[in-house]
């Protein structure tokens, strides 16, 4: 119902805001794949200013604090190299 403009009785506008991105950053894809534009740093960062739509502060930056992933062997870079990564 989100996605095509509805709001949801009794949800928070923050899952309204959610799917409404993440809707949107789906759109974004399927038009870079079928104009085959090439994966860059700058894409990387609207997908995800896109699919953070309900967290302005966070949008289209580099993350500013470690994370772990619970249950995940995969271990995410510290925040202080995520930078020089995306470079490589």
């Amino acid at each position: 119902m989100a996605l095509r403009g509805l709001t949801i009785d009794r949800k928070p506008l923050k899952d309204h805001m959610e799917a409404v991105g993440h809707k949107e950053t789906f759109d974004l894809v399927r038009d870079l794949v079928n104009e085959q534009i090439p994966l860059s740093e700058s894409i990387i960062k609207q997908i995800h200013y896109l699919v953070l739509a309900d967290k302005r502060e966070d949008r289209g930056v580099y993350r500013r604090v470690p994370v772990r992933i619970m249950g995940a062997k995969h271990e995410p870079a510290q925040p202080y190299l995520i930078q020089p990564k995306m470079e490589q």
